[in-house]
């Protein structure tokens, strides 16, 4: 999702502004290196009653009340989504914008939704069909719905008659029932999504969720509930990263399906250090394939004297445990970087900012005098270095 996020941002008709993934996992992870993240907590043990999704709301609660969020729209999308073309916001000031799900029917359950959304509040049909993803929504308006539908979630939860009749969908009832209790009415866009297999063309939509297995036979026939001689599902590649260059389905599967598999392996192609059945959390690191990549960053202080960068190390298998040996011991074939914790010496040419131009210092002296580390794992490292250059 991010790779196609990062493709199609500043295209034309984009109105997205920037991406944040939710960890609820409490602690850091090897992806925060590559997508901006925001750690969160779970629920204490036991609140969620075997059921993990009620972490969803909570999530939300807490992101809205720690981070200060630029954008005035949120939306709310999921990692099994593909971004299929330039998203513009759906959603206006007071009506906000989601995917109506065919198997949330608020009607056909009144006796149970009543429960949370009594008869004076207003007729039933005022409870959307929807769950909160994909959903575009006003932040405001978020900021008043998240923890009424926490608290209705885990009460739903704890309730045996909407547990049994809710089932694994009782998170999304209880956005769409919290949604009108504080009277917010969403636009429904049939146009937000597709979900192959069922849908067969992607056409004007600006989204894939490829939740369900596709399963077809060499004959392009569709076998669901059956494993097909081809097929592609997300939950084959629960525990490692899946190959690039996936097959494309035979001749006849739908057009919908064979754009999932190309846009996937667009991705897979691109994203830096991809590697098939890798798992994700556990890269041995040995030796470097790249050298490395440094980014300028801004500073206030514009002068040759003062560099603070990005390093990006490239590495697979680096048998040190900590930041300090891996500074000691990166040397590269040829000479092309040799680094203690002290002084780092450049052997090819460096960027640096000073006054109005950049310039080029070949066989610069730097000092460090401060590291950052921000991750390893994922089969790089990545930090960054405060520097005085001697230029």
């Amino acid at each position: 999702m991010y790779y196609w996020y990062k493709k199609f941002q500043h295209m034309p008709g984009s109105e997205m502004g920037g991406f944040t993934r939710i960890l609820h996992s409490g602690t850091n992870d090897h992806l925060m290196m590559e997508i901006p993240t925001v750690v969160v907590d779970e629920l204490p043990e036991g609140v969620d009653q075997g059921y993990f999704v009620l972490n969803r709301p909570w999530v939300f609660v807490q992101w809205l009340q720690r981070v200060p969020i630029e954008e005035d729209y949120i939306m709310m999308a999921e990692p099994d989504h593909i971004i299929v073309k330039p998203l513009p916001n759906l959603a206006t000031e007071d009506i906000p914008a989601a995917f109506p799900f065919f198997y949330i029917t608020p009607t056909k359950y009144e006796e149970v939704v009543r429960k949370y959304y009594p008869e004076h509040m207003g007729p039933v049909s005022n409870v959307d069909p929807i769950g909160n993803s994909p959903a575009i929504i006003k932040k405001s308006q978020l900021e008043k719905i998240a923890p009424t539908w926490m608290n209705i979630s885990l009460q739903m939860k704890g309730d045996p008659e909407a547990d049994k009749t809710f089932g694994w969908a009782s998170e999304m009832y209880a956005y769409g029932i919290v949604s009108a209790v504080h009277g917010v009415k969403h636009a429904l866009k049939k146009d937000f999504m597709i979900q192959p297999p069922w849908d067969l063309e992607v056409g004007e939509k600006l989204l894939i969720h490829y939740t369900y297995g596709c399963d077809y036979n060499m004959k392009g026939e569709l076998t669901y509930g059956k494993l097909g001689e081809w097929r592609f599902d997300k939950r084959s590649h629960l525990q490692a990263a899946p190959p690039k260059n996936l097959p494309l389905p035979p001749r006849g599967v739908p057009e919908s399906v064979v754009t999932l598999v190309k846009m996937v392996n667009e991705a897979t192609a691109n994203i830096p250090f991809w590697e098939e059945g890798k798992s994700l959390e556990n890269y041995e690191l040995d030796c470097f394939d790249y050298a490395f990549v440094l980014q300028l960053q801004n500073s206030e202080e514009k002068s040759c004297n003062y560099l603070s960068l990005e390093l990006w190390l490239s590495c697979v298998n680096i048998q040190c445990s900590n930041l300090s040996q891996i500074l000691c011991h990166c040397i590269t074939e040829g000479n092309l970087l040799t680094v203690d914790l002290y002084t780092l010496y450049l052997y090819i040419q460096v960027c640096c900012e000073a006054g109005e131009g950049i310039v080029l210092v070949p066989d610069a002296k730097f000092q460090i005098f401060n590291v950052h580390v921000v991750a390893i794992g994922r089969g790089y490292i990545y930090f960054g270095l405060d520097l005085f250059v001697d230029c």
